[in-house]
This record gives C-alpha cells, structure tokens and sequence, in this order.
C-alpha cells in the first residue's frame, strides 16, 4: 500500500527546508492537521500522512485496539512499517526537505505512532519527536536508550478521551530512557489542540 500524504512546503524555505511530519488521530484524515501549518515557524515546511485503516467515509485509524488503550500489535506494527517506508522514500517523494531536520509527531493515535517509532532505527536520523495528547502503553515496547533525544509533549489537563496521567506515564517512560521531554499541560484543554500548545510546539521547534 502507497502511503497517501499531503505536502505544504513553505514560502520562505529556499531550496532545502526543515519539516514537520504529522500523524491524526482516529477518524479522521491527512487533511485534518494541515490547518497547523500557519502556527508552525516561517520556514518549516508540514507534510500530513493518512493511517490506513478505513473507518467510514474519509475516516481512518492507524491501529485497531484489543481493548481501548491497548492497541492491537499486527495494525500497529503494519502503520509502522508503511511510515518507514515513506520516510526511506522522503527525498524522492518530495524534493527540497531536509532530511537532516525532520520531527515527526502526531496528535492521539498518531501521538503513539510517533512514540513507538522512537524503537525503529530510522527515528536516529529525527531532529525530534512531538507527541500532542498521546500515550505510550506497556505493550509499545519502548526499551532503547534515547540519548539526549529531544521530544515535545503536549496534553490538555481536562482529556477526558486520554486522561492527563496517561501523557504524564509516558513522558516518564521517555525520560528514564534518556530523552530530553519538553512536556507542558494546559489547563482549559481537552482531547484537542489549542493555540498556546502550538505556540509552545512553534517556540520549541525553534531550538532543533
């Protein structure tokens, strides 16, 4: 299966530019995050993935569950490869990103995709990982050190889809790897994203 993806590349990049790798969540589509390119720096481009399996009309998830919270394995590590594959074909599919400078993240499933991609050997050549009111169950397997790895977690104090404690575990589970966890909560927020998250993910990006 060819991945299905979007590509906003930006106005001011030049001829190799910086870019974000968003994963939705569940339900929706690789159009559903584009709305977050305008929040993101001037010269980060925003590339969008669509998960594969098909809920109904334009609705889509990475990962069916043996029970909620804990993802069903074959789904999860087929999304896995399908994104691998596309990031081994980066340079080809779209011309111009800098390979160099690539952080993947993704918003509640997509979250926990990109978390668990953090296993895969192809994560060593991220700039970052962003994970937006995400979780890291047991069963994702994270066990490699993350030296120094830099990872933005963001997650709504009021997430009554994925509660606070979940996002505080996992970036628990980072940090005793050896990641550097930029990890920020916000008081008013619930399973969304709201303008000083990404005011925070654009301020933070700018340190990579």
């Amino acid at each position: 299966m060819d991945p299905v993806y979007r590509v906003l590349a930006p106005k001011n990049g030049g001829l190799s530019w910086p870019a974000m790798i968003l994963l939705h969540g569940m339900g929706t589509n690789e159009d559903d995050l584009l709305p977050l390119k305008p929040y993101l720096p001037g010269d980060w481009g925003l590339i969008t993935l669509r998960a594969p399996y098909a809920l109904g009309p334009r609705q889509y998830q990475w990962y069916h569950f043996q029970e909620f919270g804990k993802p069903e394995p074959t789904s999860l590590f087929s999304s896995l490869k399908l994104i691998e594959h596309f990031l081994l074909q980066l340079g080809q599919e779209v011309p111009g990103v800098n390979l160099g400078k690539l952080v993947v993240g993704g918003f509640s499933q997509g979250a926990l995709i990109s978390g668990a991609l953090l296993q895969r050997t192809i994560a060593r050549g991220f700039a970052g990982t962003a994970i937006l009111s995400g979780y890291l169950p047991e069963s994702v397997g994270l066990t490699e050190p993350l030296h120094k790895y830099p990872v933005f977690w963001g997650h709504g104090e009021e997430d009554m889809v994925l509660p606070l404690d979940w996002g505080k575990d996992g970036a628990a589970r980072l940090r005793s790897l050896g990641a550097q966890v930029t990890f920020r909560t916000y008081p008013k927020m619930a399973h969304s994203v709201n303008e000083d998250e990404l005011r925070d993910l654009a301020d933070w990006l700018q340190t990579l």
